[in-house]
């Protein structure tokens, strides 16, 4: 076995955990929403709903550097030893950054790390986008273009995260009513009018990443 068929498998199995954990927390989600339950119910959801969201968050990281390295391995992506390294290394630091996120969630240092972590996704989502739709258009430096394609959605992918992150902020204000015991049934309406959106977001998301493993494994055009 060599390099490329070791990032091989691991990006199987990143890929595998990524889609599998997001079913976990849709379905998780959708019942976090479910009408009658209380504030306390809602909330023991909602932290296994964190906790197993963990798996997605992580493989979205680490699959950028195995799939750069694929590239950089079998399709010409003009990565040297040097670049590669600093890649890893940058995706390690972005990896540990996120879980302190979630080790510090609700701490004023949690906030600033969060707030850090989302400049670093803003970064990563222009950079791809630069590199996928420049190849796409001058046919460098990604020669193959269904590669190109990949990388561009994998932007697209960061987007929808995004977007999920806007749309679930929606819940906090709608929990704390429930906390108080203002207005019950407009908070549970606000939750599941979150819970909708974030439904359609996820599925687009969905969408996405079944695209590009069908790029990937059918490489349908250069």
């Amino acid at each position: 076995m060599g390099t490329y068929e070791l990032l091989n498998w691991l990006h199987i199995v990143l890929f595998a955990y990524w889609l599998g954990a997001d079913f976990g927390v849709f379905f998780a989600a959708r019942l976090m929403a479910r009408p009658g339950l209380s504030y306390d119910d809602r909330m023991r959801i909602r932290e296994l709903l964190q906790f197993v969201d963990l798996a997605p968050r992580v493989s979205l990281i680490l699959i950028l550097p195995v799939g750069l390295h694929m590239a950089a391995l079998r399709w010409g992506l003009p990565l040297g030893p040097g670049a590669l390294s600093a890649l890893w290394l940058a995706s390690v630091a972005w990896l540990v950054l996120m879980l302190s996120v979630h080790a510090r969630h609700g701490s004023a240092l949690g906030e600033r790390l969060r707030r850090a972590d989302l400049g670093v996704r803003y970064l990563v989502l222009s950079v791809m986008l630069v590199l996928g739709g420049g190849s796409l258009i001058t046919g460098s430096p990604i020669a193959d273009g269904w590669l190109a394609t990949k990388v561009v959605l994998f932007a697209v992918i960061i987007a929808l995260g995004l977007a999920l992150r806007v749309i679930s902020a929606g819940w906090a204000p709608a929990l704390a009513q429930l906390r108080a015991g203002e207005n019950v049934p407009a908070a549970e309406q606000a939750i599941l009018r979150t819970r909708r959106r974030g439904a359609v977001t996820a599925l687009s998301l969905w969408a996405v990443l079944l695209v590009m493993a069908f790029l990937g494994t059918v490489k349908p055009f250069a």
